[in-house]
This record gives C-alpha cells, sequence and structure tokens, in this order.
C-alpha cells in the first residue's frame, strides 16, 4: 500500500539516513524491517562502521538522481514490455512484479524505504543517498517515520496527522522542535513509541503497542511517548 514514510539514522549528532519511502509505512511493513535490522547487534554494529568510515555515503548532485531515474524508466520500460504476455488480474500478481523489476541505484529509489538500513550496513562502496529531512514536516503525507539513534542506543516511531490522534496526546513535543536541521518545518509527527536498542519488544509486542485501544492513554503519560519493555 502506497503509504509514505521517513527512515532516519542519526549518529555523531549529524542524520546520515533520511530516506524516503513510497510503501508500507505502517508499523507492521516499513516498521518490522527496522525492527528486524536493530534486532541484530552486527548490523548496528555495520551500521555504524560504514558511517565512521566517512567516505562511504556520499550525496549525489540533482543531475545524477535525475539521470538514474532516466534510467531506471527506461528498464521499467524494457521489463514490461519483455513481461507484457503476463495477465495481471490479481494485486498480488501486481506486486510480485513491481518486485521483480530491475533495481538501479536502489538507495535513492523510493522503493527501498527502511530496508536502506541493510543495503547501507552491508555496503562496499560508496552509497548515494538522498537526505529528505524536510519530509519529515510534511505531517499530512509523512504517515510514519521510524528514527534509528546509534549515539543513545534506541529505535524511535512517529506517527503523522492522519494516524497520530489515535496513540498519542496532542502537543507532545519531539526532538526535531529544537533541531535546526528542521527549523523551517512548520509542524512534526508526534512520537508514539520508542524502545532501547539493548531492550527491543518481540514483532509480536511491537505490533500490539500499536494496536491497544489504550495506547493513548498510556502514552499520554509518558514522556513524550517512551515505553520501554
Amino acid at each position: 500500500m502506497g503509504t509514505r514514510n521517513l527512515t532516519l539514522v542519526y549518529y555523531k549528532g549529524a542524520w546520515h539516513i533520511a530516506q524516503y519511502g513510497q510503501w508500507d509505512g505502517y508499523p507492521e511493513g516499513q516498521g518490522l524491517t527496522v525492527l528486524r535490522f536493530v534486532a541484530n547487534p552486527e548490523n548496528v554494529s555495520k551500521l555504524k562502521a560504514v558511517i565512521d568510515a566517512g567516505n562511504m555515503l556520499y550525496e549525489p548532485t540533482e543531475e545524477q538522481v535525475m539521470a538514474w531515474h532516466d534510467e531506471r524508466a527506461r528498464a521499467k520500460r524494457e521489463y514490461y514490455n519483455h513481461r507484457s504476455h503476463v495477465l495481471i488480474s490479481k494485486i498480488e500478481d501486481l506486486e510480485k512484479e513491481e518486485a521483480n523489476e530491475p533495481k538501479v541505484v536502489p538507495s535513492v529509489s523510493r522503493d527501498t524505504c527502511a530496508e536502506i538500513l541493510g543495503l547501507v550496513a552491508n555496503a562496499t562502496e560508496p552509497v548515494p543517498i538522498v537526505k529528505e529531512l524536510s519530509f519529515i514536516g510534511d505531517t499530512l503525507f509523512c504517515e510514519w517515520a521510524y528514527v534509528v539513534d546509534l549515539n543513545e542506543g534506541a529505535v524511535e516511531v512517529y506517527a503523522g496527522l492522519y494516524d497520530a490522534p489515535k496513540l498519542i496526546k496532542e502537543g507532545a513535543e519531539t526532538r526535531f522542535v529544537q533541531d535546526e536541521n528542521f527549523k523551517d518545518c512548520e509542524a512534526f509527527p508526534d512520537l508514539v513509541g520508542k524502545w532501547m536498542l539493548d531492550n527491543l519488544p518481540s514483532e509480536h509486542e511491537f505490533l500490539g503497542w500499536f494496536k491497544k485501544s489504550e495506547c493513548r492513554d498510556i502514552l499520554g503519560g509518558c514522556d513524550a511517548g517512551e515505553h520501554e519493555n
């Protein structure tokens, strides 16, 4: 489903990743991708190592990004020209086709979403990163955001205006308010869950947290929505 989202990584005073994602932004989608990644300490160590290398992540020029998108569009057309005999009658079939589409520089693709974490952690050569930091302020369209804070050793979940009223008391301040990187943003999503990396919930507990009918009351009584198991 087209639930837009943002996956961010904060480390040593800087935002190294702010990956825009087009699909499955809900906790049971990209949320589980993030949780499964950080649940493995080796993944976290590798992610830190890539960032610490200093030369493994870079911001591409606008011209580079446009050229990659054009290349992907051409590859996609060729792929479907060769697949024109396939009858897509169900949404499941369409999703399978889309999953098999050719990948051109996946780190700048809207389809990569939270999988950017593993892509970067396992990188063996420099990875282009387009940081969509300002998207966090678009609380109508940025429906979910996931922050991996490598300084604090925590994972945070944020919900935009569409979902937030179901989960957290209105007006709770988040980390973005005092951050200069977001000074032009007029609104921010609400922090609706936070767990330390050394005390993560199971997948069942993680999803259950967002389904609790009493979730708003619990979160409203915590510090900006923090909940540790």
